[in-house]
């Protein structure tokens, strides 16, 4: 075997399970998940700070598919929250709906955590303009996505 192409796939390999390790407590979006998530985040960046870069950028792309998924903190199906959620088969005809594999609370606690997690990096590399950036496109793309969901919601 040619060490080249040893190298490429390791590289890709490596590649691979970077973006898991990223992106599933996001998939996933439960409390425990996303805690094994952070522990594994902060790890990485600790043990190799040369990869915070590439971490973050990958859970930047995760969180704006939460975004694009209305997962978590941006999800606009509210069927089962609040006092009625229990009673709702009662309330219309028909056969009961099945209850979200995933509790929206579930998700929106996995957020709060991961959310921290990112808080947590970018105050400590705030004075790097790469993570300045980083943080105005989540920033920026959070409200803008959640102004256009708004508006296709009232249309």
């Amino acid at each position: 075997m040619d060490k080249s192409s040893g190298s490429k796939s390791n590289v890709e390999g490596f590649s691979q399970l970077l973006r898991l390790l990223c992106w599933c407590p996001a998939y996933i979006s439960t409390h425990d998940a996303m805690e094994t998530g952070v522990f594994i985040w902060t790890w990485l960046v600790s043990a190799a700070p040369q990869l915070g870069a590439l971490v973050l950028a990958e859970l930047v792309d995760a969180w704006l598919w939460t975004i694009d998924t209305k997962r978590g903190l941006f999800a606009s199906e509210t069927r089962y929250c609040g006092p009625a959620a229990k009673l709702r088969p009662h309330l219309s005809p028909g056969e009961p709906e099945s209850q979200p594999q995933i509790d929206l609370v579930e998700q929106i606690i996995a957020h709060r955590l991961w959310l921290g997690f990112l808080i947590d990096r970018f105050e400590v590399r705030s004075c790097s303009l790469f993570f300045f950036f980083l943080k105005q496109q989540i920033l920026f793309n959070c409200s803008s996505r959640t102004e256009t969901g708004d508006r296709e919601n009232t249309n």
